[in-house]
């Protein structure tokens, strides 16, 4: 049995490091299982890959990966400084199917998309058996009727991660602190976390809105932190922490994890 199920799509990020070129896991379903696997919570990812994939290198429940024979995943090119050239974005279906029967007793279901690779009746079914769903809204927003298609989604979520450009485009107020009371006033969800890169995040909880200052790291590339941001906070919510510390820890996880990265690309450049 698995605590959490992370739903959504892989990729193959390939990276250049100065002279050297690396292959790097990753994708919001990797970011956010490895993030809840470093609270000793086990997660189970549920996606579809490609043969170009060793799901025996993710380090976590990999049962619900499906392997399939023709090109599925995304693939990220990003300079040293994380500067991103090239974004190939193709992500499959994922149906009921797709989810191992001793996956459908977590209690939490994590949702990240490339686009809409997740239905919203799939969300509406775990929904139903009783899941926590926490969503990222970004692949819904990406489909050709993006906002109704992501408001439908975050209306079935309990908790939502959505970056500060995407709110911007989802709602028609002028200052960030309206735009998460219109989206929660259309959605009603238990929190909402906005991603705001380098400047922090933004929270909206029982009808408080805290923002946390990012603890800089300067001179890594940052893909994949806000996922592993909203990993840390599902995970430490799930362990009972209120809401507020539970995304100050993830803010500090997130960034021991940013140098780590650091650490590496100095290895590197040796």
């Amino acid at each position: 049995m698995v605590d959490v199920i992370c739903l959504g799509h892989l990729t193959r990020d390939k990276m250049q490091f100065y002279d050297r070129k690396l292959e790097r896991r990753g994708g919001p379903a990797y970011f956010i299982s490895q993030a809840l696997a470093d609270q000793k919570i086990l997660p189970g990812i549920v996606s579809v890959v490609d043969e170009n994939f060793n799901k025996s290198l993710y380090g976590v429940d990999t049962e619900g990966i499906k392997v399939v024979d023709t090109m599925t995943t995304v693939e990220i090119t990003e300079d040293e400084k994380g500067v991103r050239g090239h974004i190939s974005l193709y992500g499959p279906t994922i149906d009921s199917s797709s989810i191992p029967k001793i996956y459908l007793d977590a209690n939490i279901a994590v949702v990240s998309t490339v686009k809409d690779e997740v239905p919203l009746h799939l969300i509406q079914s775990l929904s139903d058996r009783g899941m926590i769903i926490a969503l990222d809204l970004q692949g819904y927003l990406r489909t050709t009727n993006g906002k109704e298609e992501a408001i439908t989604a975050a209306v079935m979520a309990d908790y939502i991660k959505i970056t500060e450009s995407e709110l911007e485009k989802l709602t028609s107020e002028e200052t960030l602190e309206k735009r998460i009371l219109q989206l929660n006033s259309e959605v009603n969800a238990e929190a909402i976390a906005v991603t705001r890169g380098r400047k922090g995040v933004s929270l909206y909880h029982e009808g408080d809105i805290i923002s946390l200052e990012t603890v800089a790291v300067n001179g890594v590339q940052t893909a994949g932190a806000g996922d592993l941001f909203f990993g840390h906070l599902i995970g430490r919510i799930k362990q009972g922490e209120s809401f507020k510390e539970a995304a100050s820890q993830a803010q500090w996880y997130v960034f021991s994890k940013l140098e780590q990265r650091l650490a590496k690309l100095n290895e590197v450049k040796k």
